[in-house]
């Protein structure tokens, strides 16, 4: 209980890094069950790799296509929290650190899914996540970004509501495919 009182009273004077929460991460782990997960079932039985940081913004996002819908997210909805993510341990999905990613992002287009093939062996697919942001206890909302080659992706909106202990997806408004 001390630990926790320490992490709470480092965050409250923001010091050292942010953490998510408990329910942070369950709403996360929903999100992704009803956007990730889905989509990377045609890709099978390849992995998905997702950058284990969470975006700031959705215009922060290394996907160009995502970059330029980011604009239809509603103003109230300012994703403010970088902070590592724990291990999700979600079949089918391999976190990254943020680190080891972030190079690939620089590259040119063309080079960017040779190098996420290489440096990832049998990832078809690239996710990021922004932290949730809740409208009250029992209502949160996220951003989700997957790219699965230089001509495939979506970008989702994910609206989420605690159903006793359980987060689930009441909405998914998708922003952006190709």
């Amino acid at each position: 209980m001390q630990l926790f009182g320490a992490l709470l009273l480092l965050q409250v004077l923001q010091l050292g890094e942010p953490f998510l929460t408990a329910d942070d991460v369950a709403v996360m782990r929903a999100a992704i069950a009803a956007t990730i997960a889905r989509e990377a079932e045609h890709l099978a039985p390849t992995t998905t790799v997702l950058v284990s940081r969470t975006l700031t913004r959705c215009d922060k996002t290394s996907d160009a296509a995502a970059k330029g819908e980011c604009g239809r997210i509603p103003a109230a909805f300012e994703f403010r929290r970088a902070a590592p993510i724990p291990p999700l341990d979600i079949p089918g999905i391999d976190q990254v650190a943020a680190s080891d990613v972030a190079p690939i992002f620089a590259l040119a287009p063309g080079a960017f899914w040779p190098e996420v093939e290489k440096r990832f062996a049998g990832a078809r697919a690239l996710a990021q996540i922004t932290a949730p942001e809740y409208a009250n206890r029992n209502v949160a909302a996220l951003f989700v970004s997957m790219a699965c080659d230089a001509a495939c992706g979506k970008g989702w909106l994910v609206r989420l509501t605690r159903q006793g202990r359980q987060w689930v997806s009441i909405e998914r408004q998708v922003l952006w495919t190709r």
